[in-house]
């Protein structure tokens, strides 16, 4: 199944008992298509409804959900969530945090083409250490402007077989950054970490439904608590499937 548009959440968990997803209002009404648990302290209990009452999915392993775990199979939602209905149950003394991707239909970010011819093209930006989390911004690629995007994945130096030579950025800055695409002022992925797009595209994950965003709009944000001294003029390699 192809994606269109997701967005990262972080939110802590109470030891012993159940804790419920806050409310994330943008997705209201939206088609969730499927849901990655990105961090989390195990073991954890997922429960999903669409109405507040009735649980379609009660208490399964949120290791089910873990792209690193279950890499080839994911479990299909596939309607909109009640979020704040929907909890997550610790049976442990451990209280701690979870990372999920929502992954979730948006009919405006997709477009449906037939047979067009997919070009390897790579984008770079350098890493402006300014301030932690300083926004660091996509250069403008003007023959990007009407591509329509199918996948994207992180040059992490352990990629064989592709020639840059270019200074990138260390695996603690990838571990601790995110990336937002934007087209206009709408939102297509946001704050979403930048460690996905190693190993999930390996497994092909996450094909994209020919996404169109703005490069000039969208940015990396790396985390103020990483300690990033000698990152500064350093690239983000970032590898994008696209066709016309």
């Amino acid at each position: 199944m192809r994606l269109t548009a997701c967005k990262y959440v972080e939110f802590g968990i109470n030891a012993y008992g159940a804790t419920n997803f806050p409310e994330i209002y943008d997705l209201n009404d939206k088609k969730i298509r499927y849901i990655d648990f990105i961090k989390y302290p195990a073991p954890l209990y997922l429960s999903l409804t669409g109405d507040g009452q009735n649980y379609f999915i009660d208490k399964m392993p949120v290791n089910y959900f873990d792209p690193n775990i279950n890499s080839l199979l994911r479990y299909h939602i596939d309607r909109p969530l009640r979020f704040k209905d929907c909890r997550i149950t610790n049976d442990t003394d451990t209280a701690g945090t979870v990372g999920v991707i929502i992954w979730y239909d948006e009919p405006s970010a997709a477009n449906f083409l037939t047979k067009k011819q997919q070009i390897i093209s790579e984008g770079k930006m350098v890493l402006l250490q300014y301030g932690s989390g300083l926004h660091n911004r996509f250069p403008d690629v003007p023959y990007l402007k009407k591509a329509y995007f199918k996948e994207i994945k992180i040059f992490d130096g352990l990629m064989s077989g592709t020639d840059f030579e270019m200074p990138i950025v260390s695996d603690n800055v990838i571990e601790n950054s995110y990336l937002t695409l934007q087209k206009g002022t709408k939102l297509i992925w946001e704050n979403i970490p930048l460690s996905i797009l190693r190993y999930n595209n390996k497994f092909g994950r996450n094909i994209l439904e020919n996404v169109q965003f703005d490069f000039d709009n969208s940015y990396i944000t790396v985390s103020p608590e990483i300690d990033v001294s000698g990152e500064i003029g350093k690239y983000f390699g970032l590898i994008f499937t696209y066709c016309y």
